[in-house]
């Protein structure tokens, strides 16, 4: 548990039964209580309307192995990587990958090391020798931020799977055009996989 919530710096309840394959809320409540009574996870409520969330705490990643230091959550990255982990049921289910075989963004930055700081998508998964990315894209960015992060997918990654709202016409027009130069786009609806 504790390795899954670190893996994406925070995680929901409902994230965390997921990952952990409990069968039931009230087992995995129990083991989050015993985890933040005995100080290795946090749990805060950070946005009105959001329930809490949980992070590891300096003890937690002690007994992880993890380098130890206070987690850093992003206020305006919270409804972006909360939307990443909903949708991440409905990817195992459409593309029939395995958990053990996805890295996540947090991973793919720490494999980095020191040095500029470089996009990588919000997911990476392999499947039969071949690599996915998987990019959720919530709002409208400028269309050569777009461009620039397809063309890195492409060159680095054997498929890119891009997820938007229904509402995102703009973005679903920039990554249409794309797939004249780049051939391994596939855009699949937000809704389609919350559903």
């Amino acid at each position: 548990m504790l390795r899954w919530v670190y893996r994406f710096r925070f995680c929901l309840a409902r994230h965390i039964q997921f990952l952990a394959s409990f069968d039931g809320v009230r087992a995995c409540d129990r083991r989050l209580k015993i985890l933040v009574d005995n100080g290795y996870l946090n749990r805060k409520k950070i946005i009105y309307g959001i329930p809490y969330l949980y992070y590891l705490s300096k003890n937690g990643m002690r007994l992880i192995h993890v380098k130890v230091k206070d987690e850093n959550i992003r206020i305006d990255q919270i409804h972006h990587d909360i939307t990443t982990l909903d949708c991440l049921k409905g990817l195992v289910d459409k593309y029939n990958f395995q958990l053990d075989n996805m890295t996540t963004e947090r991973e793919l930055h720490i494999n980095d090391g020191f040095g500029v700081r470089k996009h990588h998508p919000d997911l990476v998964f392999k499947k039969d020798d071949e690599t996915y990315a998987i990019e959720v894209e919530l709002n409208v960015k400028a269309k050569n931020r777009i461009l620039k992060n397809i063309e890195d997918n492409y060159l680095n990654y054997d498929y890119q799977i891009w997820v938007i709202p229904l509402s995102q016409v703009k973005t679903k027009h920039i990554l249409t055009e794309s797939l004249n130069k780049y051939d391994n786009i596939e855009v699949v609806t937000l809704e389609s996989l919350l559903s």
